[in-house]
């Protein structure tokens, strides 16, 4: 019998084999770093999944639960992350969902590099998951696009930090500290790029000279900053019209369903990227 498939008697899941328990361990754990001891712990069953996956564990293989591994990541993380959604706005809260999505990003990545078929995946409820769906898309769709031009996906330069200017100074500190550094950064919002910006002229170098840097919002800083940002423009003043029309509508007793909506968004292509 593969060890990787070897069942853990003393797990929460006496019918489940050892790498179900270390999933859980992640997620458990990934939620509450205090201390160094728990930190340590995570990482510990996180290498243990790992090891089980060079060892021949299946990650599209399901349990009596019927769920694989990857699944069962995804649903580890959204029944964590949705009991801190309540109090989203302690910094507690933001911290542990921070953690979660860190964690997640980390197994999913490890799972997919030992084939895990994600591709095809359907969120199993009517919210839809909205934050995993996002992760995989952006790790697929990532991977593809490099794929295609040629280039292999490098996960240290997956960064996540807070969507501030602070955090975007802090997380282009990380970045130059690798060993080979990136040539160009997208970032998750005007904001982030800003203090990128910031952090980079700080150190001496120049954008877009030394570094392009690109980013979304389109906020009305993006172009008076310098350099000016180049930003994939959100059309937020339409967004907000339509979602006060949608409502209208629904207390009027228009429609009952579901809608969801799609806006074109645009390039604005200015000095940040040459």
């Amino acid at each position: 019998m593969n060890f990787a498939d070897a069942v853990n008697p003393y797990g929460s899941n006496f019918s489940a084999p050892i790498w179900y328990d270390a999933v859980v361990q992640c997620f458990l754990r990934a939620r509450d770093h205090v201390s160094e001891m728990r930190k340590e712990r995570t990482k510990g069953y996180f290498l243990l999944l790992r090891r089980l996956l060079d060892m021949g564990m299946d990650p599209n293989r399901k349990t009596s639960h019927g769920l694989n591994a990857w699944q069962h990541a995804l649903e580890q993380y959204d029944q964590l992350a949705r009991k801190s959604y309540p109090s989203y706005y302690v910094e507690e809260s933001k911290t542990e969902n921070r953690q979660l999505r860190e964690m997640l990003k980390a197994v999913l990545d490890e799972l997919l590099k030992h084939g895990a078929d994600i591709r095809d995946f359907i969120p199993p409820n009517e919210e839809g998951l909205s934050q995993v769906s996002v992760i995989l898309r952006n790790l697929n769709e990532g991977r593809e696009l490099l794929a295609e031009k040629g280039l292999p996906f490098r996960r240290e330069l997956v960064g996540e930090t807070r969507q501030t200017e602070e955090g975007g100074e802090r997380g282009v500190a990380s970045l130059l500290k690798l060993e080979k550094p990136p040539t160009a950064i997208f970032c998750a919002n005007d904001s982030v790029a800003i203090g990128a910006v910031r952090g980079l002229r700080k150190r001496g170098l120049s954008v877009p000279a030394d570094l392009a840097i690109i980013s979304v919002d389109d906020i009305a800083p993006a172009g008076m900053v310098h350099p000016q940002l180049t930003t994939i423009h959100i059309p937020k003043d339409d967004m907000g019209r339509l979602a006060v029309r949608l409502l209208l509508d629904r207390l009027q007793g228009g429609h009952s369903e579901v809608l969801q909506l799609r806006l074109p968004c645009r390039l604005v292509v200015r000095e940040s990227t040459g």
